[in-house]
């Protein structure tokens, strides 16, 4: 799905109701189209969008929730986001789907990669939003290095030929003026063209350069077992908050998504043999010390609850909500602090989320 134009809204829609009234896909079709159009412009409704395909509740004053509504309302007047909770969750998750073939791709499919929180929440349909999220984001990194390519074509001169002609026709003084005139300022065209092709280029050669950085300074990491945001060595630090720890220092090294290759294979490596064992999100988070959680929050107190471990870890060092942390927690996320994941989905989900964190979206 390369062209944005190729997205079939139509047929999306009716894999979820296939028995649905013509009236009413060519309703939801419509508003479907607007939806995307508009969420592909803006952050915060694609982030709105996946709270709402996620069942994760919105923040109070988030307005996605209204313009999803306003917007399906233009065509099917009886619609309520809060009556008609699956099918806003259903509109949400098509356009995620057609958000993927579109810009930002790499942004997208990792934000989904979090929302999901190891396949403890998920988007309604067969899992097709996750596996294609997967996707992108596993070829997207396999690819960045592989296919790599960069140079800089001749800037092409716009025809001044007529000025010239006129010049040549009369010789007069206001005809070589126009003439020059002409020359000079497509001379100086041309050079700023040339100057932005470069800076374009260098630019991509700096990304490029960056992203071999990344991967250098993460084998360096592993083979050192000093941790690059607590800034002390990886044994010293409580073994089942861990995993918080690896995913988080990984995502602090990675500038820009969607990381390097072998992030994920570095994270598991420095796991070890636990990558496998099980643990409750309650004592990950319960077992970071108290003087750690400011720097492993580093300002991700107050973000998006998409970025679970972050929130919970900002409830557990906040006295008015330490007390409640399990209620709240469950309400917030929707997800249990009992739920047991291997050690290694929740170093993955550390790192997800500081991505997002670190790149302002979450």
């Amino acid at each position: 799905m390369a062209d944005d134009d190729a997205f079939d809204f139509a047929d999306a829609f009716r894999d979820f109701q296939p028995t649905a009234e013509r009236s009413l896909v060519e309703a939801r079709v419509a508003a479907l189209a607007k939806l995307s159009t508009e969420a592909r412009n803006s952050v915060e409704k694609i982030v709105g969008l996946t709270h709402i395909a996620y069942g994760i509740p919105l923040s109070e004053g988030e307005e996605t929730g209204e313009w999803l509504q306003a917007t399906i309302r233009e065509k099917e007047a009886g619609f309520s986001l809060s009556r008609d909770r699956e099918d806003a969750r259903i509109m949400s998750a098509i356009v995620l789907e057609s958000t993927l073939q579109a810009g930002n791709r790499d942004h997208v499919a990792t934000l989904l990669l979090a929302a999901t929180f190891a396949d403890q929440r998920r988007a309604p349909g067969t899992g097709k939003l996750e596996l294609a999220a997967r996707d992108i984001f596993s070829d997207s990194a396999r690819n960045r290095g592989l296919k790599f390519s960069t140079r800089i074509s001749k800037s092409q001169w716009r025809d001044t030929s007529k000025a010239i002609a006129g010049f040549a026709a009369t010789f007069d003084a206001t005809t070589v003026k126009t003439a020059l005139d002409a020359v000079v300022a497509e001379a100086k065209a041309a050079e700023e063209r040339a100057i932005e092709k470069f800076n374009v280029t260098l630019n991509q050669l700096t990304v490029e350069n960056v992203r071999l950085a990344e991967e250098v300074d993460l084998l360096w990491w592993h083979l050192g077992g000093w941790s690059y945001i607590l800034k002390r060595p990886l044994d010293s630090i409580e073994a089942a908050s861990l995993p918080f720890v690896i995913g988080s220092d990984v995502a602090q090294m990675v500038n820009d998504l969607p990381g390097p290759h072998g992030a994920l294979g570095i994270i598991r490596r420095a796991l070890g043999t636990s990558a496998d064992e099980r643990q409750t999100i309650a004592a990950t988070l319960r077992a970071v010390e108290p003087g750690d959680r400011f720097k492993l929050l580093d300002g991700a107190r107050d973000k998006d609850v998409i970025a679970s471990l972050h929130y919970g870890l900002g409830l557990l060092d906040d006295e008015a909500t330490a007390t409640s942390f399990t209620k709240t927690f469950h309400k917030r996320t929707a997800l249990t602090p009992d739920t047991k994941l291997t050690r290694f989905e929740i170093a993955a989900q550390a790192y997800f989320e500081r991505l997002f964190i670190k790149g302002r979206w979450l």
